[in-house]
Formats: structure tokens, sequence, C-alpha cells
């Protein structure tokens, strides 16, 4: 666990400060610039530890004991948050004129201290390469330069292959962020950025849909198969149209929902249907 010194009294104007490397606060200084006691905070730490633990990037939100002697024997335990944590209790306090500025504070101070981290990282001194001290020791140096290049070059490509891999799904998804109703069959296609004849075509292959025959050696309109539907890909929906005549036409039309838009996007950037 992180060893962090515990701040005096005049310590507590500075709210954040640094742990390994890390910006981070108290619960003694966060109590002090909020005006509690910090024994109420604690508790209320305490209550929401589950929620605390869960943010990201942790030093660790743990209440500990303090060293004999630190901060005049006064508290016996305090704990060590991190920007996001810190912020996360405070929208668990009650709302103030205090908590709220409290808040504004908090975020400049954090990013402050982030942004001194990263000058003196910029600053600090190159280390100093150690050379080999002989032959053979040059030659293990070179094999595990090596091999952590090779090990390296095998992540990289793993990792573009999990890419390369999700990229279908992750598409299809963005499909289904995008898409707010439902679409004809040539909606669907302008959407996929295919041709309405590709499309009706894949889906006839899919066995998406099919066509009765309407009579007279005419073929009927476009049907959604049940299996489909069922699966909330397709649905038949009442379209109006005019006719030649000037009429008023109704016809069961196939259209897309959403859910099937998505898996289509997958199946037609490669997917497994």
């Amino acid at each position: 666990m992180t060893r962090v010194t515990a701040p005096t009294t005049a310590e507590t104007a500075d709210l954040v400060t640094v742990a390994d490397g890390q910006p981070i606060t108290t619960s003694d200084r966060l109590a002090a610039a909020a005006g509690v006691q910090h024994t109420s905070l604690i508790r209320l730490i305490r209550r929401h530890v589950d929620d605390l633990s869960a943010v990201g990037n942790l030093v660790g939100s743990a209440i500990r004991p303090r060293l004999a002697g630190q901060h005049g024997g006064g508290d016996t335990e305090y704990a060590v948050l991190t920007g996001p944590q810190a912020a996360l209790l405070l929208t668990r306090m009650a709302r103030s004129e205090t908590v709220r500025a409290l808040q504004v504070r908090l975020i400049r101070d954090f990013a402050a201290a982030a942004d001194e981290l990263a000058r003196r990282r910029a600053a600090a001194p190159l280390p100093v390469p150690v050379l080999p001290a002989d032959y053979s020791a040059a030659l293990r140096a070179l094999a595990d330069a090596h091999d952590t290049t090779q090990r390296t070059t095998l992540a990289l490509a793993a990792a573009e292959t999990r890419i390369a891999d999700q990229a279908p799904a992750v598409a299809a998804q963005a499909r289904l962020a995008v898409a707010d109703g439902e679409l004809c069959l040539t909606d669907s296609a302008k959407s996929l950025g295919v041709g309405p004849r590709v499309l009706t075509d894949r889906l006839a292959t899919l066995g998406w849909i099919y066509r009765r025959d309407g009579g007279d050696g005419r073929t009927g309109p476009w049907r959604a198969r049940q299996t489909q539907i069922d699966a909330g890909r397709l649905r038949h929906r009442l379209a109006t149209y005019t006719g030649r005549d000037g009429g008023v036409r109704r016809t069961d039309q196939v259209v897309v929902t959403p859910r099937g838009l998505a898996k289509l996007g997958e199946l037609l950037a490669g997917g497994t249907p």
C-alpha cells in the first residue's frame, strides 16, 4: 500500500500533494477545505467506499491508521484520495456554496499538480546507459533486446488482429446508435452504402426475405421470413403510394429495424451470419 506522509495542520492549506508521482489529496485536507468535521467525512467515505473503489487510477481509498505522532495525535485514521475519488466524494456531500467552490478548486489544483509533474518529468535528465562489462554481457543484452522487440511486435500484431476482428461489430453498433427508426429496403441500402438490388439479393441469399408467386406469371412483393421477424430484425408495415392512374394504393412493405440494420452492417463487413 502507498505510504503517504500525513500533513500537518499548517499544510492543510495545500489541498493537493504528490505521492509516488501522482497527485492525491487526503480526507483531513478535504474536510478542512469543505468546512466539515473530519470524523463526519470519514463516515461518508465508509458509506461510499465501494463507489470510490470503483473509480479507476486508484492510489487507494481505504481508510488507514496514522503513524504514531502524526498530525499531533488527533486523528487516528484518514483516507488517501485521487482526483476522481475526491470529486466523486464531493457529489455525495450536502450541496452548499462552500462545496461548489471546492469542486472548482479541486479541479484546478489537481490540474496544476499534473502540469507540474509533467514539467518535472520533461526536465529530468535522461538515465546514463550502463555499458556491458564484457563481450558475453553485450551478447546477452543484445539477445534480451531482440526478445523484447519480438514480444512487442507479437503483442502489436495480436492487438491489430483484435481490432480488425472487432471492426464489423463496432461499425454495426455505430449504425445502431445512429438509426432511430425502421427503414425500408431502399433506405437501408443507402445507410449501408450498397445498391438496393445488392441488398435485396443479399437478404434473399441469407434467407431473410422471399417472394411469393403473385399469379399470372408475376412475382409477388418481398416478404420477411418469420424467423427474422421473431429475431427483431425485420417486420412488415403498411405503406401507401400513388399509382400510375393517380389512385392511392396500399402495400405490406418489408422494413429493417435498427437491430437488423446493425446485423446487416456486420455481415456486409465480413461478419458471420
